[in-house]
């Protein structure tokens, strides 16, 4: 929004409504919140501040791709981003575990550990993610963290090895396969 503050609002505006709409952003941006890191602190003279949807954005997009060094950065700027979900229910870890980022699962289950018995609305856990893009590494550190997860039906009564069996993700359904389940 505030970037669009110099090019004809003052002309839609007029002078004096265009300076009082400067300074009601300028309200608006300090009370937003923290800076993000990678933004200039001010534009225009004026605090700018990103919105906490971005943040979440960004650091669900590092998590896919890996990036455990923006990762830790982000979270030191703001460690409630590692709780964040999406309003389906989707966490980061879903998303690491969507990109086979083994260094992102591990900093964020390091950060939360509850993270791993985190479904979303549809009871897809992190491991189910994983299976249905055949990521067997990523799939092992999961249910190395939790075994249970192995018998977690999603809401359609589908555990990760169906799942596997049903999308003919053939390395991860062997990998299934060959854990001994213990229903205790």
């Amino acid at each position: 929004m505030c970037a669009v503050v110099g090019i004809g609002v003052e002309k839609l505006l007029g002078k004096k409504t265009h300076a009082l709409y400067l300074a009601g952003l300028a309200v608006y941006a300090v009370s937003c919140g923290r800076k993000h890191p990678s933004q200039p602190s001010t534009r225009r003279g004026i605090p700018v501040q990103r919105p906490v949807a971005d943040d979440i954005a960004s650091f669900f997009a590092a998590a896919r791709a890996g990036n455990v060094g923006t990762m830790r950065g982000m979270l030191v700027q703001n460690p409630d981003l590692i709780a964040k979900c999406r309003q389906d229910g989707w966490t980061a870890l879903h998303e690491a575990a969507l990109g086979d980022q083994i260094g992102a699962i591990e900093l964020l289950l390091e950060h939360d550990p509850s993270l791993i018995s985190h479904y979303t609305k549809q009871n897809i856990t992190p491991l189910h993610v994983a299976v249905t893009q055949d990521h067997v590494q990523a799939g092992k550190v999961l249910y190395e963290r939790d075994p249970h997860l192995l018998t977690t039906p999603n809401n359609q009564g589908l555990t990760p090895l169906k799942m596997a069996e049903g999308l003919s993700r053939a390395k991860c359904a062997v990998w299934l396969q060959s854990i001994p389940i213990d229903n205790t």
